[in-house]
């Protein structure tokens, strides 16, 4: 016969035996748990140790596949205006598309919309990015030579390009875009330390010029003591603007900035391994790929690189 609630009930000793049977199965579960309290918590084992995995490129790759709605506007790219391709751009620079992505899409923004300001400083910042400095230059000079209006930043990056190239063919544009950046509205402030250590720079490469090698009445001596003169008084202009602060910010571009600044200093004054601004800076910061650093840090064909190298290389050295 079947076992139901209602015979279980109904029969006296199938609900004995149904009962001891009950009792007896939750006494063995109270042993086992009971044993198991007993025993000393045990932290979880690792198999392999916590390793933080090594920084790749393939962030910029994500985006590709990102569950997000695209950059693209409601409306076709062919009725997009200037501001709508810049925040078309803004869109995708969020999401870390990389640089040579953006640079077509800034190319693809001006063959529609022509160049307008806001899209050549893009442009300008994506080709920084990734372009030799010869390609840097040849967009520029036609960006301010071509738009039909001034704009300060462009301007300012032109002579930058030109005195990181450090020609001396270039000097007389370069000193045509210093009088034309002098009377242009004051850079913003985040712009203005690296516009002010671009005129030491500019100092600088034009002492290197003035100097005649064939001359020996000691006119040289002089000439270069005149562009050494104009290099401090630049440096000062700079140290006033509290520029000298940018070493709490921790950026390696901003860092190669002073650095250059520091470089320029000791070589202007005479003090080389003086400069307590690069002791500070190899105190915080460990400089990674010094030629790389100070390829940003000081302009070519100025006899500074090695120089450079090797006081950041030592500064380093000593922090250690």
């Amino acid at each position: 016969m079947a076992i139901t609630p209602r015979t279980v009930l109904s029969q006296p000793i199938s609900f004995t035996v149904f009962s001891l049977a009950s009792i007896g199965l939750v006494a063995v579960l109270g042993i086992i748990l009971g044993a198991q309290r007993s025993q000393p918590a045990q932290p979880p084992a690792y198999s392999a140790p916590l390793v933080m995995p090594a920084p790749t490129h393939s962030v910029t790759r994500l985006s590709y596949h990102s569950p997000e709605p695209p950059c693209d506007l409601t409306a076709p790219e062919r009725q997009w205006s200037a501001a709508k391709w810049v925040r078309h751009l803004d869109c995708m620079e969020a999401r870390s598309y990389p640089n040579r992505v953006l640079l077509g899409e800034a190319n693809k923004a001006i063959s529609r919309v022509g160049l307008k300001p806001a899209l050549a400083l893009r442009k300008s910042d994506y080709l920084k990015a990734i372009a030799p400095l010869e390609q840097q230059i040849d967009f520029l000079r036609s960006a301010v030579n071509g738009l039909g209006v001034v704009e300060g930043k462009l301007v300012h990056r032109l002579r930058r390009a030109l005195v990181w190239r450090a020609k001396e063919s270039d000097l007389d544009e370069i000193r045509s875009l210093e009088d034309l950046s002098s009377r242009l509205p004051t850079p913003a402030r985040e712009d203005l330390c690296e516009v002010r250590q671009t005129d030491i720079w500019t100092q600088f490469l034009i002492g290197e010029t003035l100097e005649s090698p064939g001359i020996e009445d000691g006119s040289n001596s002089i000439l270069r003591s005149v562009a050494d003169q104009s290099v401090q008084r630049a440096i000062r202009t700079y140290i006033a603007l509290d520029c000298i602060d940018q070493i709490h910010e921790g950026e390696r571009e901003s860092l190669a900035e002073l650095a250059g600044v520091a470089i320029a200093a000791e070589a202007s004054n005479g003090h080389s391994g003086q400069s307590t601004l690069l002791r500070k800076m190899a105190a915080s910061y460990q400089i990674l790929n010094i030629p790389e650093f100070c390829r940003q840090a000081v302009p070519a064909n100025i006899d500074l690189r090695q120089t450079c190298e090797k006081r950041v290389g030592d500064e380093l050295y000593l922090a250690r």
